[in-house]
C-alpha cells in the first residue's frame, strides 16, 4: 500500500498544480506564481484523534513512523503505536523494561529499532515488541531526558539534553558537548544543533563549530529541507538562513513558536497563535482553528510514506493533514454565498450554484466568481431553489424560486416558462423531459406537480392517481417511463396513468433521489426504509445493518468506476456495485462502504441536498455537492489506487487463556489452556474502516470464517491437536491479502485423552464386555429374583403409606389403590362395581376423573391445593392431590395417570380455627374503637357541663360580687377601706375573665353557634391575645358542613397544636389556614419553629401527638405531621367524605 501512496503523492501534485491554475486562482485578483503548485492549506482533509480512542494523552509529543507502517507516538501516559484502526498503548502499568510512562521523544534506527526517550529516565530501545535498556545507553545520565533525537545515515544517535549533546553509537554513549540542547536537524552528514544560549551549532564528523545565527537569538526549534534550506525559530520569529547572501533573514515574527517542518517543496510548516501555517517562497498560508484544526500548539510534526503530514498536538491529540479526493468552493476560495442548494453546469462549462436565500452565483473554472443575481436582477425570488438545464438549448437554463419560473441567457433572467407562459407558482424541484421537447415537470412544495408546456400548465395531484406528497425528485428512466418521488413514495406514469411503483407493503415512503443503474436496475434513497433496490420483482433495503453509516440519503450518483454514491448529512458514502453482487452471493458477510468527511477534504460534512439538483455529476467524471455553505467537488477516481500488501496485515497479540503468548511463534496451549484469542488488524491509515477481515483455524474451519471489520477472534474451548491461525484482509473492490504470518498452535491433551491412554481404555473395555457376557448370563436369573422381591417391597412401601396412591389407567379402571386410597370413596376397586358401590358425594371423584383426562391430553401435571372428601367413615378430610403422567412401555405416549394425595386436615382445621380468631380480634378492636370513642364523647360531655355551670353560674357570681365591690368601693373613702375594696373588685373581674377562659377551653361556645370555621378563628385570635405567640389565620373557605363529633375533634387538635408550638417550638411563627381540597377541606397549622424527628419522637411516645394521632382517627380524619430539626412543623387535617363534603367557598 506504501507504493500505491506514493502514486498518490505524485498526483496530487499534478492535480494541485491544475487547481491552483484554475479553481483556486480566484482567491486574488492576480494568481501568485510563488505557490509553485503547492495545494492549498485549506483544501487538505483532516483527521483527529483524541479522547479515549485516541493515543492514550492530548500530548503527542514527538512521531515516528517504522518501516512496517506503524506510527510510535511519545506522550506523557506511555509509548503509544498506531495503525490506522486503532492505538496499542504501552505504559510502565503492562510493559516490562518502562520504569515509568513518561516519554519525551523517539528515533528510529536503520535496522528497525526504535529508541525511546524518558522523562527523566534515560533512555531505552525497543526491538519485535521489548523494552530494554541497550549497553551502549548505560552510561547515559538515568536522571536528565532527551528533548530531541535523531539517526543519521551512519546509525548513530544523536540526543539533545537540557545538560548536552549525547553521541550513541558502536556501544558507547559520549557527551561531545556542554550546554542547553533544544532540537536537532539533520541534512546529509552535516548535524545542526539549536542551543538555547550558545546559538547555532553545526556537527560534521568530529569537529563542532558554530554557525552565524541569527539576530539575537534565544532559539528552540531548527530544521532543514531537502534542497539545503536552514531554518530557525527564535524567541522574536522565525529565520531563515540565505546561503546566497550569507544572511539570516525573517520570514515571520510569529512568538511561541513550536517545531518546524519542512516539506519537499521547502515550504516550512510551523504551529502561530493564528493557526497552523505555512512559509512558502515568501507567501504565508495560514489554515485558523476554525477549518477544523483543534490546537494550533503544534509539538511534533512527520511526513509519512504516504506524503500526509501528521501534528503532535498539545492537548488535542493526533492530527493528520490529508491531500483527499475532495476539493471545496467556499469563501476562503472567493464564493461566498449563503446556504447553497443547487448545482448545474451551464453555458461555457462555468458552473452555477444557485442558493436560498444567497441567490445565483456564477463560478468560472480559471476566474473565480464572474456573477452574482439576486431577486432585484430577475430572480424568481429571494433564493433559488431549483436549476435546470435544457440539452435542445444550450444556451440557457431555468432557474425556480418562491415566486415561479424564470429563463437565463446571456446573462439576462426572463420571467417566463416555455413558450413565453408566464408561471409564478412557487418552485421546488425542475425536471427538464428528455423524451418530450419543450417540456418541463414541476414539484410545487404543497404537493403534486405540474406539466407545463408551451402555453400550458398542467397539474396532476390526487385526482389522477398520484398521491406522492411533496415532489424531491424526477427521472425518465431507459423504458421511457417517468418517475417521480416525494415524502408519500414513488409513481409512475404510464399509459394508464399514475401508478405506485411500489406496493405500500414495502413502506418506501420519504423518497429523496433515484437512480438507474445498469440493466434497468432503480436505485431509490428513502427517508424511512434506507437505500431501496429495485430489479423485476425484487425488492431490497439497506440500512445499518448492511453497512450504511447514516441514514436519511439525500441524493444518489453512479461514477464510472462502477460505484454508487450517497450524501447525507454526514458526508457521502459509496460502495462499489461489484462488492454487493459478493455480498449477495454470500461471498461476504457485510457491504463495505467508504465513507468521505472531514480526512478527505470535504469542508461541510452536511450535504443535505435540499434543492435541486443536490448533487451534479461533472465531465471527467467528478461530483459536485452543495454543502451547508460551500460546494464540494470529489475526484471519483481517487479511490482506485489504494492497496493492502501482505506485510500490513499482522496478527498482533494471542492469548491463552490469560497467558498473553508471543505472536509470530508456535504456540503451544498447556492442558488446562484450552481459550485463544487472537487480536490482529491492518496497516490502512487512510480509511481503516473500509478493511474487512476474515481467518481460519486450520484442523478445525473447514472454510474461511467472516468476521467483519472486528479486529479480534475467541475460541473458548479447543480440543487437543495441532492447528494454524491464518488471516486474511481486503479493501473494497479487492482480493483477499494473506498475513505473511501465521500462527502454528500445538493443544496438549490430558494423559487421558492421549492416543496410548484411549488404546488402553479400549483394551480394557473389550475385556469387560467379554466378562460382561460371562457373567450376565447368572446376573438374568438373580436379577429376576431380586426384581420380584423388589416388586413386593415396592408393593408393600405403597401400601403402609400414610397418604392415599393410586394408578389409573387410559380406559378408566384403577391399576394400584393402597390402602390410604381404600377410604376415599369411587376409589375402592368394590366401590367401582355400581350394584355393591355405596352412596357418596360424586363431585370430589368427578373432579379427580376430569384431572385425568387433562394428564392424559396434555402430558403434563395437574394439581388441586384443596379437595374436601368426606371419606367412608363419614369423616370431612382435606387432601391436596397431585396427577402425573405415567408413559408407556413404548415410551411415546401418556399411557396412565399416577394420583398421591396428602392429607392436610390438619392444617385446613388450623387454619378455620386462624379465621375464627381473626373475627373475635377484629370484633374486639371494633369494640375497643367504640370505647374510646363513647369515652372522648362521655370527656366532651362533661367539659360542656362543666363550662355552662362556670359560665352561667361561677362566673355570674363573681361578676356580680365584683360590681357590690365597685359600688362599695364608691361610696367609701379613697383611702384605706376604699382603696382595698378597689382592689378587691380588679381582682374579682380578672378571676371571672379567668373563669370565663377556663370555661371556653373547656368547651367552646363559638363552636355550636358559629360553626368550625369562626370558632377556629376566635380560637386563634384568643390565643395569640393570651399567651403572645404570633398566629396568623388564613381561610379560603366561608364555612365548612361538620356534624358536632369531627368539628370538637379538629377543634382539639387544633388547640393541641397551637400548645405544642408555644411550649416546644421555641420563638416562632404560626400560620393556620382553612383550604379546600379534593373530596372535602383541609385545615393546616404549620410553624417556622425548632421543628423535631417524628421518629425520635414516635420512640419517646409523645402524648401530645399521641392524643391527635387518636382523635383523628376516631372522627374519620387523615392527619399528617411533618417536621424536621430546624425546619418547623406542618400539621394538616383532611376531612373528607361525608362529613367534610360540601365545602361552601369564601
Amino acid at each position: 500500500m506504501r507504493g500505491a501512496h506514493r502514486w498518490h503523492a505524485l498526483r496530487a501534485l499534478l492535480l494541485a498544480a491544475c487547481l491552483c491554475g484554475t479553481l483556486f486562482e480566484a482567491r486574488a485578483t492576480t494568481p501568485s506564481p510563488a505557490m509553485g503548485g503547492l495545494l492549498p492549506i485549506e483544501q487538505l482533509g483532516v483527521d483527529v484523534w483524541d479522547g479515549p480512542d485516541g493515543p492514550g494523552a492530548g500530548w503527542v509529543r514527538d512521531i515516528a513512523e517504522d518501516p512496517q507502517g506503524f506510527l510510535w507516538l511519545a506522550t506523557p501516559n506511555g509509548l503509544a503505536r498506531f495503525d490506522g484502526r486503532r492505538f496499542r498503548r504501552f505504559t510502565a502499568v503492562d510493559t516490562p523494561g518502562l520504569p515509568h510512562s513518561g516519554i519525551r521523544s523517539l528515533a528510529l534506527a536503520r535496522d528497525g529499532r526504535l529508541w525511546v526517550a524518558l522523562d527523566h529516565g534515560g533512555i531505552r530501545v525497543m526491538r519485535d515488541g521489548v523494552i530494554e535498556r541497550p549497553r551502549e545507553a548505560t552510561a547515559f545520565p538515568a536522571d536528565t531526558h532527551a528533548v530531541d533525537m535523531l539517526v543519521d545515515r551512519h546509525d548513530v544517535l544523536w540526543a539533545a539534553t537540557p545538560q548536552g549533546l549525547w553521541r550513541i553509537a558502536e556501544g558507547t554513549a559520549k557527551q561531545v558537548r556542554l550546554g542547553d540542547i533544544r532540537s536537532l536537524a539533520l541534512r546529509g552528514d552535516v548535524l545542526w544543533v539549536r542551543t538555547r544560549n550558545d546559538g547555532l551549532l553545526r556537527v560534521d564528523g568530529d569537529r563542532i563549530s558554530a554557525h552565524p545565527d541569527a539576530p539575537a537569538c534565544k532559539g528552540s526549534w531548527v530544521a532543514t529541507g531537502e534542497a539545503g534550506s536552514l531554518y530557525t525559530s527564535c524567541a522574536e520569529g522565525i529565520w531563515r538562513w540565505d546561503a546566497a547572501g550569507s544572511r539570516w533573514e525573517r520570514i515571520s515574527d510569529a512568538i511561541g513558536v513550536g517545531p518546524l517542518h519542512v516539506d519537499r517543496n521547502d515550504a516550512v510548516w510551523f504551529g502561530t497563535r493564528d493557526g497552523l501555517t505555512r512559509w512558502h517562497r515568501g507567501r504565508t498560508d495560514v489554515r485558523r482553528g476554525a477549518l477544523m484544526l483543534p490546537d494550533w500548539r503544534i509539538r511534533a510534526f512527520h511526513r509519512d510514506s504516504a506524503g500526509d503530514l501528521w501534528l503532535g498536538t498539545f492537548s488535542a491529540g493526533l492530527v493528520r493533514l490529508h491531500d483527499g479526493a475532495v476539493r471545496t468552493i467556499g469563501a476562503p476560495e472567493g464564493l461566498q454565498i449563503d446556504g447553497p442548494s443547487a448545482l448545474l453546469l451551464g453555458p461555457g462549462g462555468d458552473l452555477f450554484v444557485g442558493a436560498f436565500p444567497g441567490g445565483l452565483a456564477r463560478w468560472a473554472w480559471n476566474r473565480g466568481v464572474t456573477g452574482r443575481w439576486t431577486q432585484d436582477t430577475g430572480l424568481p425570488g429571494r433564493g433559488v431553489w431549483a436549476l435546470a438545464a435544457d440539452p435542445r438549448h444550450p444556451q440557457g437554463f431555468w432557474v425556480g424560486g418562491d415566486e415561479g419560473l424564470a429563463w437565463w441567457e446571456n446573462g439576462a433572467l426572463r420571467r417566463q416558462g416555455p413558450g413565453g407562459l408566464a408561471y409564478r407558482d412557487p418552485i421546488r424541484v425542475l425536471y427538464v423531459d428528455p423524451a418530450q421537447a419543450d417540456t418541463l415537470w414541476i414539484g410545487p412544495p404543497d404537493g403534486g406537480v405540474v406539466e407545463v408546456r408551451p402555453l400550458l400548465a398542467r397539474a396532476h395531484d390526487t385526482r389522477h392517481g398520484l398521491d406522492v406528497g411533496a415532489v424531491r425528485t424526477f427521472l425518465r428512466d431507459r423504458r421511457g417511463r417517468l418517475l417521480v418521488g416525494g415524502t408519500r413514495g414513488a409513481f409512475v406514469l404510464g399509459r394508464n396513468g399514475w401508478q405506485p411503483l411500489l406496493p405500500a407493503r414495502h413502506g418506501v415512503t420519504g423518497v429523496s433521489a433515484i437512480a438507474e443503474g445498469e440493466a434497468g436496475v432503480l436505485w431509490l434513497s428513502s427517508d424511512f426504509a434506507g437505500l431501496v433496490r429495485i430489479e423485476d420483482d425484487e425488492v431490497r433495503a439497506y440500512g445499518t445493518a448492511q453497512g450504511l453509516p447514516f441514514w436519511p440519503v439525500h441524493s444518489l450518483q453512479l461514477d464510472d468506476h462502477g460505484r454508487l454514491w450517497m450524501s447525507g448529512d454526514d458526508g457521502l458514502v459509496n460502495f462499489l456495485l461489484a462488492d454487493h453482487a459478493r455480498w449477495r452471493k454470500g461471498e461476504i458477510d457485510a457491504i463495505p462502504m467508504v465513507q468521505l468527511g472531514h480526512r478527505d477534504g470535504l469542508r461541510d460534512v452536511e450535504i443535505n441536498g435540499w434543492g435541486s439538483p443536490d448533487s451534479l455529476r461533472l465531465p471527467h467524471g467528478t461530483l459536485a455537492y452543495p454543502g451547508s455553505g460551500s460546494v464540494a467537488l470529489v475526484d471519483v477516481s481517487r479511490r482506485d489506487a489504494s492497496r493492502l500488501e501482505p506485510g500490513e496485515v499482522y496478527i498482533d497479540r494471542v492469548w491463552a487463556d490469560a497467558r498473553q503468548l508471543p505472536p509470530g511463534r508456535a504456540v503451544v496451549l498447556v492442558p488446562e489452556e484450552r481459550a485463544l484469542r487472537v487480536e490482529f488488524s491492518a496497516i490502512e491509515k487512510l480509511r481503516p474502516e473500509s478493511v474487512t477481515f476474515r481467518y481460519r483455524l486450520e484442523g478445525l474451519d473447514p472454510t474461511w470464517q467472516p468476521v467483519g471489520r472486528s479486529g479480534e477472534v475467541v475460541y473458548p474451548h479447543l480440543e487437543p491437536g495441532t492447528f494454524r491461525f491464518r488471516l486474511q484482509a481486503r479493501l473494497p473492490g479487492q482480493d483477499w491479502v494473506e498475513s505473511v504470518v501465521s500462527v502454528p498452535i500445538t493443544v496438549e491433551p490430558y494423559f487421558w485423552e492421549t492416543t496410548l491412554f484411549k488404546g488402553l481404555v479400549l483394551a480394557i473395555a473389550g475385556l469387560a464386555l467379554f466378562a460382561f457376557w460371562r457373567v450376565r448370563r447368572r446376573q438374568d436369573k438373580r436379577v429376576a429374583r431380586s426384581l420380584a422381591k423388589a416388586r413386593a417391597f415396592l408393593r408393600e412401601v405403597i401400601d403402609t403409606s400414610p397418604n392415599p396412591i393410586f394408578v389409573r389407567r387410559r380406559d378408566g379402571d384403577y391399576a394400584v389403590v393402597n390402602r390410604a386410597a381404600m377410604e376415599i370413596p369411587g376409589l375402592d376397586p368394590a366401590s367401582q362395581d355400581p350394584a355393591t358401590a355405596p352412596a357418596h358425594d360424586a363431585g370430589p371423584l368427578q373432579r379427580l376423573e376430569a384431572m385425568d383426562e387433562e394428564v392424559l391430553r396434555t402430558g403434563e401435571e395437574r394439581s388441586i391445593p384443596e379437595l374436601a372428601i368426606t371419606d367412608v367413615h363419614g369423616r370431612e378430610r382435606w387432601f391436596r392431590v397431585v396427577k402425573r403422567p405415567g408413559i408407556g412401555p413404548d415410551a411415546d405416549a401418556v399411557d396412565h395417570v399416577i394420583g398421591t394425595a396428602v392429607d392436610v386436615t390438619s392444617f385446613k382445621l388450623a387454619e378455620l380455627e386462624l379465621l375464627r380468631n381473626r373475627e373475635v380480634l377484629r370484633e374486639s378492636r371494633e369494640e375497643a374503637r367504640d370505647l374510646s370513642r363513647q369515652l372522648l364523647h362521655a370527656q366532651e360531655d362533661e367539659r360542656r357541663r362543666l363550662a355552662a355551670e362556670m359560665h352561667d353560674d361561677l362566673t355570674q357570681r363573681m361578676a356580680g360580687l365584683a360590681m357590690l365591690a365597685w359600688s362599695t368601693a364608691a361610696s367609701t373613702p379613697k383611702s384605706g377601706t376604699g382603696e382595698s375594696l378597689q382592689e378587691l373588685a380588679g381582682e374579682l373581674e380578672r378571676l371571672a375573665n379567668d373563669v370565663q377562659a377556663m370555661a371556653r377551653e373547656l368547651h367552646p361556645p363559638a363552636l355550636a353557634g358559629l360553626g368550625l370555621v369562626d370558632a377556629l378563628a376566635s380560637e386563634c385570635a384568643n390565643f395569640s391575645r393570651r399567651t403572645g405567640l404570633t398566629v396568623a389565620w388564613r381561610t379560603e373557605l366561608a364555612s365548612v358542613q361538620v356534624d358536632e363529633a369531627v368539628g370538637i375533634a379538629i377543634y382539639r387538635i387544633v388547640q393541641e397544636a397551637l400548645r405544642n408550638a408555644l411550649a416546644h417550638a421555641g420563638q416562632c411563627r404560626v400560620q393556620v389556614r382553612v383550604e379546600a381540597c379534593e373530596g372535602g377541606f383541609r385545615v393546616v397549622i404549620e410553624d417556622d419553629g425548632t421543628g423535631f424527628d417524628p421518629a425520635q419522637r414516635r420512640q419517646a411516645a409523645s402524648l401530645g401527638l399521641s392524643s391527635m394521632r387518636e382523635r383523628a382517627r376516631l372522627a374519620g380524619l387523615a392527619l399528617d405531621i411533618d417536621s424536621a430539626p430546624g425546619h418547623g412543623t406542618r400539621i394538616a387535617i383532611r376531612c373528607t367524605g361525608p362529613r367534610g363534603s360540601d365545602p361552601s367557598p369564601a
